[in-house]
C-alpha cells in the first residue's frame, strides 16, 4: 500500500484447497485489518465486505476437458466479464472442479493456460473467484499506519 494514495484496491482469492473442496464462493468475503503489533483481540483499524467477481456462466454446446481434442478450449454461454490472467473455477455435475486461468477470451470461447484434467459437459459451471476491496481512505492517509 502506498501512503496517502486513496482509492487503492487489493485483490485476493480463496485458497486452491478451499476451492477444490467447497467450490466457488457464494458470497463475498468479509475482511479486517489490524495494526502489525496488535493481537486479534484488538479492534480492527478498518473492515468491510469485499466485492466478489460476478462471472457465473456455464459450458455450452460441447464438452470441454480431458476427452476434447483441444483440452484448453472452453465454450461458454457467455464470456462477459471473463478477464485474461484472472482465476476462475470450472465444475462438473460429478463434483470435479479445478481452477483455470484464461489467456485468451473470445465472444463465446476461452483458452486456458493448462490442459483441463476432467471432462466438463454442457451445463458445467464456470465462476469467478476474485475478491477485491478498496483500502479505507482515512487509514491510508494516516502517516502512522
Amino acid at each position: 500500500m502506498i501512503y496517502n494514495l486513496t482509492g487503492q484496491t487489493l485483490e485476493f482469492y480463496p485458497s486452491e484447497n478451499e476451492v477444490r473442496q467447497l467450490g466457488a464462493p457464494s458470497a463475498a468475503a468479509t475482511y479486517s485489518a489490524w495494526r502489525a503489533e496488535s493481537s486479534n483481540d484488538a479492534s480492527a483499524v478498518f473492515d468491510g465486505t469485499a466485492t466478489l467477481d460476478s462471472v457465473s456462466t456455464v459450458v455450452s454446446s460441447t464438452t470441454a476437458g480431458y476427452s476434447a481434442t483441444n483440452r484448453r478450449l472452453i465454450t461458454l454461454s457467455s464470456t462477459t466479464g471473463v478477464v485474461p490472467r484472472r482465476s476462475y473455477v470450472i465444475a462438473n455435475v460429478s463434483g470435479q472442479r479445478e481452477i483455470v486461468t484464461p489467456y485468451e477470451v473470445g465472444a463465446s470461447v476461452i483458452y486456458v493456460e493448462n490442459d483441463l484434467t476432467y471432462d466438463y459437459p454442457t451445463s458445467s459451471t464456470f465462476n469467478g473467484l476474485e475478491h477485491n476491496f478498496t483500502v479505507d481512505a482515512t487509514f491510508i492517509a494516516t502517516a502512522g499506519n
